[in-house]
């Protein structure tokens, strides 16, 4: 979109000074300069802003990759980072670029001067401002959706809860020893001031991993490939996680007793008592109402809990309800568990609202950086080429204008004149930008989960026609204070 923002404006810029050349070029000619010598002259003012724009513009891009990869991170301990670097390629691409510009701005003011008509300018500078509307209220949009998916109900709790990855196979565990392992922390853990309760899951809600495991399902021919959580009977519980019907995992669900689980709304509405695994028939138990299991912005999705006791996974997460701020805990949580096994393992400390208001929005922010970024180079790009447009404009009807004072026009009413034509070009821009605006969310519904209501398409609408307002205002006030007895005598 700012390429094209870009493009347009460069476009729009050289017809203008081109016609603002037209006669200094038509005097060259008629003295006897040559097409190849006005052509070499404007190759060379082409080269020397182009080469300028290319330095500048390689430089603002580092800086843009640099506050991406800062902006961009996840509730993770793994390390991650935006791949985007700049290179000899980028090099390349970027001196093709200035290259090219040169040879086409560069030939274009060079023809023979005819008369060119303003319509074509207002076109591209409407162009202009629609796509930077667009990014506007895009912008806009996604910042409603990191606002409103840190406050949002993903299906369980995320306050008072701190999450820890442990992993005793590192250590060298077998799954008894690791077994052994896990009911000592929960014993620990329990008894610390200030917990309530503590349970294990294989995986944090809107976390970064998952397990799937392959089901039949009767009546079904083909198996179903679902989404997994092993948990300890407390998860639910301590997540608050409300089951429709049936019950939790208890003591009656041991290694020798019938193989259970538990479902989600989702999921029952396939699986009516039981299903089979691995080999074995399980008997659903309780329906889990549906939650957020990956991002805020997902479809409702099968899933299946399954009891720790029945089934084992070495990575487990431990998730403590404290009383107070999670995170004050952490310390402590962390030396009882080195108290058991000093050399134990543990990763991911931190809140389990963490994963909410990082993980779940990470797209969201990443998407609404690029956003503020691009929406910032569009909107000036755009608001330079409308303030060029009314600018020739006042250049281009000087004697007009004198001619209006000298009858008796006032200042306000020649600013206004122009102002008018301004609000026009921006009002039809901005009247794409919206229609184009609504289009782009519907191609990024997984990054903007809620669609652009009325206030943000209200918030980017004024914004853009505030600022085209302050950028057409000043050539009009310069207009406005044109002296019309110099402008007519001159003439």
């Amino acid at each position: 979109l700012v390429a094209t923002v870009a493009c347009a404006n460069a476009a729009a810029l050289v017809a203008m000074r081109a016609q603002a050349r037209a006669a200094d070029t038509a005097l060259k000619i008629a003295l006897g300069a040559t097409r190849r010598i006005l052509l070499a002259e404007n190759l060379a003012q082409g080269a020397a802003i182009s080469s300028l724009a290319a330095v500048a513009g390689f430089a603002l891009a580092w800086a843009a990759m640099r506050l991406v990869q800062h902006a961009a991170t996840l509730p993770s301990d793994l390390p991650f980072a935006i791949a985007a670097r700049a290179d000899g390629r980028t090099a390349l691409v970027i001196v093709a670029a200035a290259a090219l510009a040169t040879l086409i701005f560069g030939t274009i003011p060079a023809r023979a001067p005819k008369k060119k008509r303003t319509r074509g300018r207002d076109v591209l500078v409407a162009a202009e401002i629609a796509l930077a509307a667009a990014l506007a209220i895009l912008a806009f949009s996604l910042a409603r959706t990191v606002a409103a998916v840190s406050h949002m109900n993903p299906g369980f709790r995320t306050d008072h809860v701190l999450t820890l990855a442990l992993d005793p196979a590192q250590a060298g565990y077998h799954q008894s020893q690791a077994r052994v392992f896990y009911d000592q922390v929960l014993e620990r853990v329990r008894t610390m001031p200030g917990i309530r309760s503590a349970a294990l899951a294989q995986s944090a809600p809107l976390g970064f991993t998952g397990a799937q495991r392959q089901i039949e399902i009767p009546g079904e021919t083909e198996p179903s490939t679902v989404w997994i959580n092993i948990v300890t009977p407390d998860y639910f519980d301590l997540l608050r996680i409300p089951l429709e019907s049936g019950r939790a995992f208890d003591g009656r669900d041991t290694a020798d007793s019938p193989p259970v689980g538990i479902v989600n709304q989702e999921l029952a509405k396939r699986v009516l008592s039981t299903f089979r695994m691995n080999g074995r028939t399980l008997e659903v138990i309780g329906v889990a109402r549906t939650a957020k299991y990956f991002s805020a912005g997902e479809a409702p999705r099968p899933f299946l809990y399954l009891p720790f006791s029945q089934n084992y996974a070495s990575r487990m997460v431990l998730h403590v309800e404290t009383s107070g701020d999670p995170a004050a805990q952490a310390r402590a949580i962390v030396a009882q568990i080195r108290a058991i096994d000093p050399g134990q393992p543990v990763s991911e400390v931190r809140p389990a609202s963490e994963y909410l208001t990082r993980g779940a929005t990470f797209h969201a922010r990443l998407a609404l950086e690029m956003m503020v970024m691009t929406g910032i180079a569009g909107l000036g790009l755009a608001l330079a080429g409308l303030y060029g447009v009314i600018a020739q404009s006042v250049v281009a009807r000087r004697r007009e204008i004198g001619i209006r004072m000298a009858l008796g026009a006032r200042p306000s009413m020649i600013a206004s004149l122009l102002l008018i034509r301004g609000a026009r070009v921006a009002a039809i821009g901005v009247a794409i930008g919206c229609a184009a605006a609504w289009g782009a969310q519907r191609a990024m519904g997984g990054w903007i989960p809620a669609a652009p209501g009325p206030a943000a398409y209200v918030c980017g609408a004024i914004a853009v026609l505030a600022l085209s307002a302050a950028a057409a205002l000043i050539p009009a006030i310069r207009a406005a204070r044109i002296d019309p007895a110099r402008v007519l005598t001159r003439d």
